[in-house]
């Protein structure tokens, strides 16, 4: 079964290095699935180069802290408007 455009950008970035820049990210989905993806495909799924940066930077401990969250929610639209109503408390 072949991998969709976003499942390849989802699985480079689970397993790699979220500071990898969009070219590094473009080449391994090209080897590893033989697939072409954009620029705009990688900041719509992973975010910015620069948003990916900072997440780079974030302990591991709170990264699987937002994950766990995710799973709890289990929507990511809904999660994203938790969050965004928390900031406001």
């Amino acid at each position: 079964m072949s991998k969709s455009k976003a499942e390849a950008i989802r699985e480079v970035l689970s397993e790699a290095d979220f500071g990898l820049t969009n070219r590094q990210i473009k080449d391994q989905i090209r080897e590893r699935y033989g697939l072409i993806v954009e620029s705009n495909e990688i900041g719509n799924i992973g975010g910015s180069y620069r948003d990916r940066l900072t997440i780079a930077g974030h302990s591991t401990h709170l990264l699987q802290k937002a994950g766990d969250f995710l799973r709890l929610v289990g929507d990511q639209r809904l999660a994203i408007a938790l969050i965004r109503q928390a900031s406001h408390v």
